[in-house]
């Protein structure tokens, strides 16, 4: 199955009030007050009807000073309803995912100096640390034998894609010099830090029920039949979005599955 007929399988696509206003008449021109009142409440509905926004940490670097990010924040904190916020790319070197503990950063360069300015924005809101332990993820990588206590870390419980390794070698297909135990390795310890993480976030919505859920991940780990919002949809019937800045793919909205209304939106 190709990666694009995952993701038509998995997502929906539909268009935000405010982007498509482009296609209206350019008069009457509206107040910038009036304007941004309205982007603000255009967000305000996005929140108050999900459950698990999900936010791919590339838009975050493509959205520079456009403010996505703090809107979104700002209308979580106006919904008035107490929500936390999850990293996908904060794997701590040890197996504790306490937020006490200094995280270890999967991300390099500016996109982690800009996740890390987002972190320290919402520091009065709680963290949680989504990644895979550091040790764990590259004992995978590595085709290394994980110890007894590391295997039972893991999470279990989710149905894995029989497709889902063939998949994933086409979207490596240009990568070189890359043997095929290299790429089933490097399978398993995506589809494994996924579940990871997908454990985590069922276990955080189990315990504060009615609340909301902000996760930051990269776009490939939020898409298909192993990204997060579909692990998540097997043991949840949670309401999630994902917010994207990249065109989605279809025109009409779909669901998931019966257990999980998940649509894609484009920022």
């Amino acid at each position: 199955m190709k990666p694009a007929r995952v993701i038509l399988s998995l997502l929906c696509a539909v268009c935000l009030g405010c982007g498509s206003s482009l296609n209206k008449p350019l008069l009457p021109k509206q107040p910038a007050n009036e304007a941004a009142s309205s982007e603000q409440d255009e967000w305000q509905r996005t929140v108050e009807k999900t459950d698990i926004i999900y936010f791919p940490v590339e838009t975050i670097q493509a959205s520079g000073n456009d403010g996505s990010v703090a809107k979104l924040v700002q209308a979580l904190r106006d919904a008035g309803t107490p929500f936390s916020i999850g990293w996908q790319g904060i794997e701590p070197d040890t197996g504790d995912q306490s937020s006490t503990n200094e995280p270890h950063w999967s991300y390099a360069g500016a996109l982690r100096e800009q996740c890390k300015m987002v972190m320290r924005d919402t520091i009065d809101e709680r963290q949680l640390f989504l990644g895979l332990p550091r040790a764990v993820r590259l004992k995978l990588q590595g085709g290394s034998v994980l110890t007894t206590d590391e295997r039972a870390g893991l999470a279990r419980g989710y149905r894995t894609p029989g497709d889902g390794l063939e998949d994933f070698a086409e979207q490596l297909a240009a990568v070189r010099g890359l043997q095929e135990r290299d790429i089933e390795n490097l399978y398993r310890a995506h589809v494994i830090a996924a579940q990871f993480a997908a454990e985590k976030i069922v276990t955080h919505m189990r315990e504060h029920t009615g609340e909301k859920l902000l996760v930051f991940a990269r776009r490939r780990e939020l898409t298909g039949d192993c990204g997060l919002p579909a692990f998540v949809s097997q043991k949840l019937a949670l309401r999630q979005i994902t917010l994207d800045r990249q065109r989605a793919h279809t025109a009409q909205p779909r669901l998931v599955s019966t257990r999980c209304d998940h649509r894609t939106r484009r920022l």
